[in-house]
């Protein structure tokens, strides 16, 4: 049995309270600094972490509130003899912690409480209030990416649609804006954009089963790459769109554009 009345003794005890006191700060950074852990988990962690920490844990009791909701020890109940401390995030109260004893126990510095409880209770209320406002940004932060791939799921729906239609009504003019809007949709990063083109290579096309033909940019049938068989095909439509559609030598029995700034086709 310790005699507070002789001063080694006094320092002994002293530093089994403040031991006690950095073990019970230890246990609270433990429950509040995994980010996987809920805050109700933490909370309820946080508040059996406390009564070993005080002076006398066998009568202590501690019990958080925050946003309507309690989290206490098994014991706890409201005493006259009790420390209380807001938690605050950004300056505002969202909510107290409140450590008591259940009984009756000799005066120290505040009622039965040494002054190091008094900074030890203010000092995991802030911590509770860190650990508040880091759960309140992690959540915005989900929510904020969640929001960007629902965006972004909506944004290749609205450009996949018009280019499809586009495709069906006016093949000439959607070849010539695709690869333009394949570079821009791959450099956004979404994913798909590349395979708008459907492009296949001269040896996967059967001439045979070739019944239109759009050329772009090329205006002579030696231009187009093991395709100038086509040049006699009699049932073949052929639309061009060149700078300079006179010179060359392929016949757009379909129809034909100048491909200049100035001049359009209907």
């Amino acid at each position: 049995m310790i005699d507070p009345e002789r001063p080694i003794e006094r320092l002994l005890q002293s530093l089994q309270e403040r031991a006690k006191e950095l073990n019970c700060l230890y246990e609270v950074e433990q429950a509040l600094s995994r980010p996987d852990l809920p805050l109700e988990e933490a909370f309820s962690k946080v508040v059996e972490a406390i009564p070993p920490g005080w002076q006398y844990p066998d009568v202590c009791a501690a019990r958080i509130e925050y946003s309507g909701r309690f989290f206490a020890s098994a014991d706890f109940r409201t005493t006259e003899w009790e420390l209380c401390a807001d938690i605050t995030v950004q300056d505002e109260a969202v909510g107290r912690i409140r450590v008591c004893y259940l009984e009756e126990r000799p005066r120290e510095d505040s009622g039965p409480f040494l002054r190091e409880e008094e900074r030890l209770v203010s000092t995991i209320a802030e911590r509770l209030g860190h650990a508040i406002l880091y759960h309140q940004l992690h959540s915005m932060h989900r929510q904020w990416e969640d929001a960007g791939r629902r965006a972004a799921t909506d944004t290749e729906a609205a450009w996949r649609e018009p280019m499809r239609l586009l495709r069906r009504t006016d093949r000439a003019l959607y070849l010539r804006i695709a690869r333009k809007m394949v570079n821009h949709l791959g450099w956004m990063g979404l994913e798909g954009a590349h395979d708008l083109l459907q492009v296949s290579t001269v040896d996967d096309i059967d001439p045979g089963q070739i019944t239109r033909l759009i050329v772009v940019d090329v205006n002579r049938w030696e231009r187009l790459d093991r395709m100038a068989d086509l040049k006699n095909k009699a049932d073949l439509e052929i639309f061009l769109w060149d700078h300079h559609i006179n010179e060359g030598d392929i016949d757009a029995n379909a129809g034909a554009c100048a491909s200049s700034s100035s001049s359009s086709c209907q």
